[in-house]
């Protein structure tokens, strides 16, 4: 997005949002106020969400941190209504939202294709409302579905394997059979390494961050899945 002006984007923004104002705060920039969102119940009438978003340093090329300061989301159930620990929206994946900003995405664009479908997509799940869009569950296993769509593969242990593929060229030699035995003789260079070459759009920071996470989770739940069994066996043995 070259020359790239924030003053003429919010201009462009505000004659379609008026009810936004961009203000500055120790040399951060914030734009607050709020949105006038179609209800999803009615599909007419308006839902207002008081709305302030901290632009960051690198805008457009990384989303706004936004949070509901009205109240209309609980921020004690994270796991439904998709909040971060600090109390900001959690809007879509880092690595998905890597992409979608790689060549910029103005802040008229973020309100209208990210910020509203996804608020809309909030007051469905609070009012128990049918709704088609589809979110990636929040935290890690949102990132696990990110990467399994991405790379089209369902199979974990073959999904952290490309993954680590592409951090470690070392990992699976290109001319050696590819790891995920479903390709009969087929080598790695013309199996997953095709997938794993995908990655290169999100970039190894991102990708290693989310493989350390994935990974992590992975262990945990192994740890977990142990520690409740002997739980269980010991119990069995003293009846």
């Amino acid at each position: 997005m070259q020359n790239y002006s924030f003053e003429k984007d919010f201009q462009a923004c505000v004659l379609q949002y008026p009810g936004l104002k961009s203000i500055k705060r120790n040399n951060i920039v914030y734009v607050n106020g709020f949105l006038n969102v179609i209800n999803p119940e009615t599909q007419k009438g308006y839902v207002t969400y008081n709305i302030e978003m901290e632009i960051p340093k690198n805008f457009p090329f990384a989303f706004p941190t936004v949070y509901e300061i009205g109240g209309k989301f609980p921020k004690n159930d994270p796991d439904n209504f998709h909040t971060n620990k600090n109390g900001d929206l959690c809007l879509d994946v880092e690595a998905s939202e890597v992409l979608k900003t790689k060549q910029g995405l103005s802040l008229l664009r973020f309100i209208t294709s990210e910020l509203i479908p996804n608020l809309s997509w909030r007051y469905c799940v609070l009012y128990e409302i049918p709704f088609d869009r589809k979110e990636y569950k929040h935290g890690t296993p949102g990132i696990f579905e990110f990467y399994k769509k991405f790379l089209n593969e369902n199979n974990i242990d073959f999904l952290l394997k490309t993954i680590n593929s592409f951090l470690n060229s070392s990992t699976v030699p290109r001319k050696k059979t590819c790891f995920c035995n479903l390709s009969g003789t087929r080598l790695f260079k013309h199996c997953h390494k095709r997938k794993a070459d995908c990655l290169y759009q999100i970039g190894k920071i991102q990708v290693s961050k989310d493989y350390n996470r994935m990974d992590s989770f992975i262990k945990n739940q192994e740890s977990k899945a142990q520690n409740d069994y002997n739980s269980f066996y010991r119990g069995h043995i003293k009846h």
